[in-house]
């Protein structure tokens, strides 16, 4: 039975179940459905990642918000790059740890790094195809 003291109303005035963040009931169950259904592929194939879960369509972006982004990117990098360059500073403990940790942490900054080197390449790209120059 729908109870609407336990709703609110989402941003287009419709009637959702609190905690549901604006979606009906049908959607949460599909969504709950597709999500075990991944689960259940990634069990059966070690391997399998979707990477579409992760993947930004920079196509329909606003030039603004792709400028933006590159922006952040290049500083992301330049954070990471500085971590790398001085550990000890950004990482407090870092004389104590032992050397397989201080692997997996340079390691784990250079990932990052190469991972918002690839984003900023495609932002970039699509900039590009726009015709807008890269500085």
């Amino acid at each position: 039975m729908w109870d609407e003291s336990k709703c609110n109303r989402d941003d287009k005035g419709r009637f959702a179940e609190k905690g549901s963040g604006g979606y009906s009931k049908e959607q949460l169950d599909r969504a709950k459905q597709r999500f075990k259904e991944k689960l259940k592929r990634e069990k059966e194939n070690k391997s399998f990642i979707d990477i579409q879960l992760f993947a930004v369509d920079y196509r329909k972006m606003k030039t603004r918000e792709l400028q933006k982004s590159k922006n952040s990117f290049n500083k992301r990098i330049a954070e990471h790059e500085y971590k790398l360059k001085y550990p000890n500073r950004v990482y407090s403990e870092w004389n104590s740890l032992t050397e397989e940790k201080k692997n997996n942490v340079i390691e784990h900054w250079k990932s990052e790094i190469e991972n918002f080197s690839e984003q900023k390449s495609s932002i970039v790209n699509e900039l590009k195809r726009r015709g807008i120059e890269d500085e």
